[in-house]
């Protein structure tokens, strides 16, 4: 069986303080894990899906930001777009 690779474990305890990132697909799965880790870690977690109500719900009990954007609608991608940048002067 081959060997599982795996980040270095100190790298899960770096902080991210003053870095902003944006992760999509975050109501659920792997991208919930990604927000939830990077929140722990201090950044500044922007949480964009396409579910208001879902995506709000969870990105207030998880301590991220939440954002409307739904990848499928380029009026909405434009729209988030403007609004981040409105917001933050930069994205790592």
């Amino acid at each position: 069986m081959p060997e599982t690779l795996r980040c270095d474990p100190q790298l899960f305890e770096k902080d991210l303080s003053g870095k902003v990132v944006i992760i999509t697909g975050c109501t659920s799965g792997t991208g919930l894990c990604t927000a939830k880790q990077l929140l722990k870690q201090k950044a500044t977690v922007i949480m964009a899906s396409r579910n208001v109500e879902v995506g709000e719900s969870t990105a207030r009990e998880a301590g991220g930001i939440f954002m409307r954007l739904d990848l499928t609608d380029l009026d909405s991608v434009r729209s988030f777009s403007q609004e981040f940048i409105a917001k933050y002067d930069r994205l790592d």
